[in-house]
C-alpha cells in the first residue's frame, strides 16, 4: 500500500503572518502609482479612489457574509464608482442625488431576491453604501476640480 505525497510544509513568515518582502513591494508600488498620479494626471487619482472603493465593497461582503449577511455587490460596487465619479465632476447635489438613487436599486435588487432576510441584508447593504463609497467620495469633493469646476 502506498503511502499518498505528503503535502510541502507551509512557509513561516514569522510572527507578521504574511510574506513581508512582497509586502512592502506591493506597498512601494501602490505608493508609487498613488504619487505618480497625484503629481502628473490628478484625474487618474479619482480611477484609482473608485477602484479602491469597488475593492472595499467586496471586502466587507467577504466579511459580512460570515455572519450570514449577503450584500449584493454589483448594484453597490457600480453605484460606488458612480458616486466617486459624479461627486469629482460635479459636486455635493450630485453626490446625494447618485447615492439616493443607489440606495433604492440596491433595496430594488434586494426585494427580487425575496422577503428573507431583507432588513438584515438592506441594513447592512445602506451600511456599506455610506460607510465606504459616500465617505470615499469626500476624497472627490476635496480636490481642486469638484472646488472649481477645473482641474
Amino acid at each position: 500500500m502506498s503511502q499518498p505525497p505528503a503535502s510541502p510544509p507551509q512557509k513561516d513568515h514569522g510572527r507578521a503572518g504574511r510574506d513581508l518582502p512582497a509586502s512592502i513591494a506591493s506597498a512601494v508600488v501602490l505608493l508609487a502609482v498613488i504619487a505618480g498620479s497625484l503629481l502628473f494626471w490628478k484625474s487618474a487619482f479619482m480611477l484609482i479612489v473608485a477602484a479602491a472603493v469597488a475593492v472595499a465593497i467586496w471586502e466587507l461582503h467577504r466579511g459580512l457574509s460570515a455572519k450570514d449577511i449577503d450584500l449584493p455587490e454589483q448594484p453597490l460596487m457600480v453605484g460606488g464608482v458612480v458616486m466617486v465619479l459624479v461627486a469629482y465632476f460635479w459636486g455635493t447635489p450630485a453626490l446625494v442625488t447618485a447615492t439616493a438613487v443607489t440606495a433604492l436599486v440596491v433595496m430594488l435588487w434586494l426585494l427580487r431576491r425575496g422577503v428573507d432576510g431583507f432588513v438584515k441584508n438592506a441594513s447592512a447593504s445602506v451600511f456599506t453604501l455610506v460607510y465606504v463609497p459616500f465617505l470615499g467620495s469626500f476624497v472627490a469633493l476635496c480636490s481642486p476640480r469638484a472646488a472649481t469646476g477645473r482641474a
